[in-house]
């Protein structure tokens, strides 16, 4: 009986532990994202349209499917009334001003300049950067900040792990030309 115990707090613990792998994996790639949308904007405002051309457009989508199942950690899916408010104040201000920056972007730009093409490059590189700051906000919250029991961390961490894998199967398919495109 005590062998049957202590294997399953050895099986706990290593799920425990690939769980934290899992979400630090998520925190290192949304940095990542984070970095090459600050990076991609900045390239934009100073003039390097041709910059763009060199970031494939499946990084919007993986950066989406990130933020996706980053959004399955949340506890209850209330980012604002949990995790945000368990980060420190310099993460919860950081993350509002980036959202802030990223929809004035968007706004000033589309409603003074709706001709223009660079619009949707910047538009679409500030709403990157708002996405990813507060997914880098929850990821923050989920890994340093977590006062949930483990049994209940799991189990949004496995949620999450399933979007994640099926949003990946789906990226893949429709990379490979498994899915039919529309006709333009």
């Amino acid at each position: 009986m005590q062998t049957l115990e202590k294997e399953a707090r050895i099986d706990d613990t290593a799920m425990a532990q690939l769980a934290r792998i899992y979400v630090l994996v998520l925190f290192v790639l949304e940095g990542l994202l984070f970095a090459a949308s600050f990076l991609l904007h900045i390239g934009l405002r100073i003039g390097i349209g041709s910059l763009y051309q060199s970031i494939p457009d499946s990084m919007l989508g993986a950066g989406l499917l990130i933020s996706v199942a980053t959004a399955f950690l949340a506890k209850d899916r209330n980012v604002w009334k949990n995790e945000f408010k368990s980060c420190p104040l310099w993460v919860r201000l950081l993350t509002i001003g980036v959202v802030l920056y990223g929809f004035i972007c968007v706004f000033t730009l589309t409603a003074f300049f709706p001709e223009s093409q660079a619009v949707g490059l910047h538009t679409i590189s500030a709403m990157s950067m708002s996405i990813t700051a507060m997914s880098l906000c929850l990821l923050y919250a989920v890994i340093w900040r977590s006062s949930e029991t483990e049994a209940e961390l799991l189990k949004r961490i496995r949620n999450s792990f399933i979007v994640a894998t099926l949003g990946s199967l789906y990226l893949l398919a429709n990379n490979f030309g498994y899915l039919p495109h529309p006709h333009r």
